[in-house]
C-alpha cells in the first residue's frame, strides 16, 4: 500500500490535508491562522501555536497532550512566527483510522501504547496543512518511523506485530534543507545501530542522492511525494487561467 494524501479536503479551514500511511493509519489535519489569540496566550513578538490532537476514539489523554507538545515545538523551528505577533496559528489533527490490530491489543501491550508510531503521520499531515494554508515557513519537513528488529534488520512503516517485536523504535524528522528537526527513540540500541537507522530514515524522507532512475509511486521519498501532491494541486487550481 502506497502513501495516500490529499490537500484541502475541508472547505471551511484555511488549510487542510489528509495523510494515510502504508501501515493503515489515516489522519486529517486542519490549520486556521493567523487568527485572534486569547490574552493569556498572546506573545508580543511572535505568533502562538496551538496544537490539538484528537484520538481515533474517546477523548485525548496524556499521550495526546505529549504529542501536542512535540508537534508544537517542531513547528516553532520552521514557521515564521515573527511575522504574526500577538496572533495565533491553530492546528487540529484528527486520527481517522488506526491499524486493526491496534484496537485489539493497544490497551494491554505497552509497545502499542507508545506515542511514536503515530507521531510521524501527524507531523506529515501538519506540514501539508500548513502549506495548504499558505503559512510562511523557512522549509518543509517530512517524518518517518523506523523499527529496529535485530542488529542488522530494520523496518520502515512497521506493522503492529513488528512494533511489538522491535528492539527499539525511532522517529526522525528531516527538513528540506537536510537538517534533523526531531529525533525520538524508545528501546535499547547501540550508536552504530543509531547511525544506520538515521541513514535509513534520511533516505526514506529525502531520498538517496545517488538514485537517478525514475521511481514508481511506492519508491518515492516522502519529500518527492509531498512535492508531487503540491504540484498536482497547483496545476488543478491554475486551470482556469488556461480555460
Amino acid at each position: 500500500m502506497a502513501i495516500q494524501t490529499s490537500l484541502h479536503p475541508l472547505s471551511r479551514a484555511d488549510g487542510s490535508a489528509t495523510y494515510a500511511s502504508p501501515n493503515g493509519c489515516s489522519v486529517l489535519a486542519a490549520v486556521n491562522g493567523p487568527v485572534e489569540v486569547q490574552r493569556r496566550d498572546e506573545l508580543p513578538e511572535e505568533a502562538h501555536i496551538e496544537v490539538n490532537v484528537r484520538p481515533y476514539d474517546g477523548v485525548g489523554q496524556v499521550k495526546e497532550r505529549h504529542l501536542e507538545v512535540i508537534i508544537a515545538n517542531t513547528l516553532r523551528d520552521v514557521v515564521h512566527l515573527e511575522m504574526f505577533p500577538r496572533q495565533m496559528v491553530q492546528l487540529t489533527i484528527q486520527v481517522l483510522k488506526v491499524p486493526v490490530d491496534d484496537k485489539a491489543i493497544g490497551r494491554t501491550n505497552p509497545q502499542a501504547e507508545s506515542y511514536l508510531p503515530m507521531l510521524p503521520w501527524l507531523l506529515n499531515a501538519a506540514c501539508l496543512a500548513l502549506i495548504d494554508a499558505a503559512i510562511p515557513m523557512r522549509c518543509t519537513f517530512t517524518s518517518t518511523i523506523v523499527a529496529l528488529m535485530s542488529k542488522t534488520s530494520t523496518r520502515d512503516h512497521p506493522t503492529i506485530a513488528e512494533l511489538n517485536a522491535a528492539k527499539s523504535l525511532h522517529v526522525l524528522t528531516f527538513s528540506s534543507k537536510d537538517e534533523v528537526l526531531l529525533a525520538e527513540s524508545e528501546g535499547r540500541f547501540s550508536m552504530d545501530e543509531w547511525d544506520a537507522i538515521e541513514e535509513k530514515a534520511k533516505i526514506i524522507c529525502l531520498g538517496s542522492p545517488d538514485a537517478m532512475i525514475e521511481k514508481g509511486e511506492e519508491d518515492k521519498s516522502l519529500q518527492q511525494h509531498m512535492r508531487s501532491v503540491i504540484a498536482e494541486k497547483v496545476t488543478v487550481d491554475e486551470r482556469w487561467r488556461n480555460g
